[in-house]
């Protein structure tokens, strides 16, 4: 799967300034935003299955909670995975779905605990809550950052400003805090699109699914052609 990008693919270079028209730059925001409360509901999520699946453990009903928790944790990876790959450019395989035998509780639940693909799902899932926190805390710095110094450029002709020890009451004073302003934009997209390409690398390593275990296209029967 490709990134959604209209201007660039994901091999070419934008150039520092050209990075601001590069459709992809903005892609790789949205994903460290949503970033933050995916991983909060996913900690919230996990913890509460597995809390409340070892408070059941003494009757049969506990089993039922964490196959369904393990269930849960294969399908959020693979929508991180389908995340991954439209939103970021990640090039990772589809793994099959694997259906859960209800009907067996104890089969189901030895297959999943002993399934490589649910625990580097559960791992992803979990680092998505602290690395989520710090994405997003640093894209609020840079955004808010970049907002003060282009306020304080359009902002100046209305109210007093200062900026830190620096007070903006000239034109030209007003053209440097702009031109500050776009440069610090240019820079927090350069370390958005890097933090994404952090992501990308982490959704690779733990997302991919094993070689036994690729989804492969049915093979398509092609007429016989007799000479």
């Amino acid at each position: 799967m490709q990134p959604v990008d209209a201007l660039q693919t994901k091999t070419d270079s934008p150039g520092f300034f050209g990075v601001i028209g590069r459709a992809q730059s903005y892609v790789n925001l949205v994903y460290l935003l949503i970033s933050f409360p995916l991983g909060i509901f996913y900690f919230v999520f996990l913890m509460t299955g597995i809390a409340l699946s070892l408070g059941l453990a003494i009757i049969v009903i506990g089993l039922f909670v964490l196959l369904f928790v393990l269930a849960a944790t294969r399908a959020l990876g693979a929508w991180e995975r389908f995340l991954s790959c439209q939103m970021l450019g990640a090039d990772i395989p589809r793994a099959p779905s694997v259906p859960v035998a209800w009907g067996r509780p104890l089969q189901a639940l030895g297959s999943a605990l002993t399934d490589a693909e649910t625990w580097k799902s559960f791992a992803f899932l979990m680092l998505k809550f602290p690395l989520g926190i710090l994405s997003f805390t640093i894209v609020m710095v840079f955004v808010a950052t970049t907002i003060s110094f282009l306020a304080s450029a359009l902002a100046f002709r209305f109210v007093p400003v200062t900026f830190m020890i620096w007070r903006v009451d000239s034109v030209d004073a007003a053209l440097i805090m702009l031109a500050l302003g776009l440069l610090l934009t240019i820079l927090s997209l350069h370390v958005f699109n890097g933090m994404a390409a952090v992501w990308r690398a982490l959704a690779v390593a733990l997302l991919r699914p094993g070689e036994a275990a690729v989804e492969t296209p049915p093979a398509t029967s092609r007429p016989i052609v007799i000479p």
